[in-house]
């Protein structure tokens, strides 16, 4: 028998052996767990339900939920109010809802050196830091048009979005947004002050 012949048949009987191999075993079932050489946390150590557990001192597996956790999909709580609120008669309102005083500016301020002043700037100008990242500059509330805003309005802008600015529903409250509102009026009140809009004993000051 020649070389190339006893190639032939020794790559033949290969392969008669390696069909044997594989045909031989399909269907068998072994009780053994397959052998893992490289486990990588596949395999890890657990504890079936009912299970005795010496870890703990009541020796069960079964533990009791955290306090104040809630079962996947079973949350019974009642619904957010702020999304209670019908909100279109409000889009439509000259002045705010809600009397303003310090406590509601200083909320409205903190909410939108947060979330506003990114991209409006904190003095309303329209020069946030994210326009010098190629930003296009959103408008000035100083802007005739948006001095000219009904409080409604910019309310809805803040709850809807508007052109490249998203809409603030779920991250600021009902209450909050009003309070931005009334932080933005006050932005537009500072910039058209004058004289006259400051308090006697505070003037004197000034004056000086």
């Amino acid at each position: 028998m020649d070389q190339p012949t006893k190639i032939a048949v020794l790559v033949l009987a290969s392969l008669a052996l390696a069909v044997v191999l594989v045909l031989g075993v399909r269907g068998e079932s072994f009780r053994d767990p397959p052998r893992n050489f490289w486990p990588d946390m596949v395999d890890q150590a657990k504890l079936r339900p009912q299970s005795p557990n010496a870890w703990f001192a009541d020796g069960r597996a079964q533990r009791m939920p955290v306090g104040g956790t809630l079962p996947w999909g079973g949350d019974q709580r009642a619904a957010d109010p702020a999304y209670a609120v019908v909100l279109e008669p409000l889009y439509a309102l000259e002045k705010l809802p809600v009397p303003i005083d310090r406590r509601l500016l200083e909320a409205g301020r903190g909410i939108f050196d947060v979330y506003c002043a990114v991209c409006h700037g904190r003095a309303g100008d329209g020069k946030g830091i994210t326009t010098r990242y190629g930003m296009l500059e959103p408008p000035s509330y100083h802007s005739e048009r948006v001095r000219g805003l009904k409080a409604g309005e910019i309310f809805k802008t803040i709850t809807e979005g508007k052109g490249q600015m998203g809409p603030y529903a779920d991250k600021v409250a009902v209450e909050d947004r009003w309070a931005v509102v009334a932080w933005v009026r006050a932005l537009q009140r500072a910039q058209a002050a004058s004289i006259d809009d400051v308090p006697a004993d505070a003037r004197r000051e000034l004056e000086r």
